[in-house]
């Protein structure tokens, strides 16, 4: 990504081909990989808007399942399997930037504001998903928990 002609941030996304699963049928995944900001511009919705960039790209290609790892101090890979749900967590967590938010708050939210297919998901979605796709995307820094303080 570019500010005029100065390089303000990137990110790249590997596709790759596995054998086909009853949870991944067309055996394509994609991973996600070397997040960047340049420094003067973190803060500001680069990360945000790379990595929005890079799911919509596996989506015009079909992936189901998209990996992110988080590199500092290697706390391991998270296994994203449904693009599209993690597109609307995004979505919540940008539209509710300053509100207090919990992981259980953002399933009720998606359900009944109907933002995600129940019937495809047999039911509410858990929250050990939501909470493993927030976690993702903590650790890759493109979102950061600020904890509450009352005066």
């Amino acid at each position: 990504m570019y500010d005029d002609k100065t390089f303000i941030g990137a990110g790249g996304v590997s596709f790759y081909q596995v054998m086909p699963t009853y949870h991944n049928p067309s055996g394509k995944k994609a991973y996600i990989m070397n997040m960047y900001t340049a420094p003067a511009y973190r803060r500001q919705g680069i990360a945000y808007t790379t990595l929005g960039l890079l799911v919509e790209e596996a989506k015009k290609k079909g992936i189901s399942q998209i990996s992110l790892e988080a590199t500092d101090m290697r706390r391991g890979q998270r296994q994203i399997t449904d693009a599209e749900f993690l597109r609307k967590i995004i979505m919540f967590l940008a539209d509710n930037i300053g509100n207090n938010t919990s992981i259980t708050s953002i399933g009720n939210t998606l359900v009944n504001e109907k933002l995600i297919d129940t019937g495809k998901r047999n039911g509410r979605p858990a929250v050990q998903t939501i909470q493993a796709y927030v976690g993702a995307l903590l650790e890759s820094y493109i979102f950061y928990e600020i904890k509450r303080f009352d005066t």
